[in-house]
């Protein structure tokens, strides 16, 4: 599974049921674009208007830590997730998915 920036609230997808137990990514460490910057829009020019709901909130409730505090170039592998926090971390984040994907093609 790859999510860079705001991607990695399609983890939400696998909460359903909405049991922390049972989330598939419960204990997980991640890297996403932080709640706090989301906070701060539209004031900052990054989106259009206020984002509805804090998918890190939601996520960190489901046992996921987020591991950055900014929307800086932090990448994470944590088993089979790569994740990234913001477009900074695009570079980096296409290497790991890249490298990532050829060695699982080259088993």
């Amino acid at each position: 599974m790859l999510a860079i920036c705001h991607g990695p609230s399609a983890l939400l997808a696998a909460s359903l049921d909405a049991d922390k137990a049972s989330f598939i990514y419960n204990g997980y460490k991640i890297a996403a674009f932080p709640d706090a910057i989301n906070e701060q829009t539209p004031v900052t020019g990054y989106m259009p208007g206020h984002m509805p709901w804090k998918f890190g909130e939601r996520l960190t409730n489901l046992g996921v830590t987020i591991i950055n505090q900014e929307a800086d170039n932090t990448c994470h592998i944590d088993r089979k997730l790569i994740t990234g926090a913001s477009p900074l971390a695009a570079n980096e984040f296409g290497k790991l998915a890249a490298n990532a994907l050829l060695k699982e093609v080259n088993k």
